[in-house]
């Protein structure tokens, strides 16, 4: 049988987070805003996953990347970040 909702146990609303002024953009997101249109108009054909995913690639070795040349594998995260990212397997 479901139960009758009561008319006490009505929680209050919420109010809105008053947010602060926005991020700044980052460069990498200057960088696609520029780079994926130009990359669209000269493929027209390429859906936009497929494009976005071309231009973040281009952004590795792009001048405006200020890890450009650098190697952000796994290899260079703090080893506190990596045991994050992965499930520790369950012991029996």
């Amino acid at each position: 049988m479901p139960k009758a909702p009561k008319a006490d146990s009505e929680k209050p609303k919420r109010e809105k987070k008053v947010t602060g002024e926005k991020r700044p953009t980052t460069l990498y997101q200057t960088y696609m805003k520029e780079k994926l249109p130009e990359y669209k108009a000269k493929n027209p054909g390429v859906s936009h996953k497929d494009a976005f995913s071309a231009v973040a690639k281009l952004w590795k070795d792009a001048d405006e990347n200020p890890n450009k040349g650098k190697d952000t594998s796994a290899a260079d995260k703090p080893a506190k970040v990596q045991a994050a990212s992965r499930k520790a397997p369950k012991e029996a």
